[in-house]
């Protein structure tokens, strides 16, 4: 570099397309037609999404039963022989007023309020 300017050197020469127009599009179809097999193959060996699908439903299914399976023991391992289960009723009011009164003394009755009354009663 001289005073700030910038010296390239002149590299057009090494450009087939100098002296043989249509190189590299000639280049570009060869190569294509020979990767064309090969191309192919990996088309067809390609994962489908119902293959990928079928291969997470085989690790996914057994988790989610092991998961399961698991929840309920250890929910049922919790119930003593004197213990029962929990109602609704008694999750979500108090102990001396019974769920509709409780839901219709909130102040906001949104829809699982509405769900919730109309499913105890």
């Amino acid at each position: 570099m001289k005073d700030g300017q910038d010296e390239r050197a002149p590299l057009g020469s090494l450009d087939p397309e100098v002296w043989d127009p249509g190189f590299w599009e000639r280049f570009h179809r060869r190569v294509l037609a020979r990767a064309a097999g090969e191309l192919a193959r990996r088309r067809s060996s390609a994962p489908r999404v119902n293959d990928l699908l079928l291969s997470w439903s085989r690790a996914v299914v057994p988790a989610a039963l092991l998961a399961a399976s698991l929840g309920g023991v250890l929910a049922l391992r919790g119930l003593g022989p004197t213990q029962e289960a929990a109602t609704l009723q008694e999750l979500l009011a108090p102990e001396d007023a019974d769920l509709a009164a409780a839901l219709a003394a909130s102040a906001t009755l949104d829809a699982v309020n509405v769900f919730l009354a109309d499913v105890e009663y």
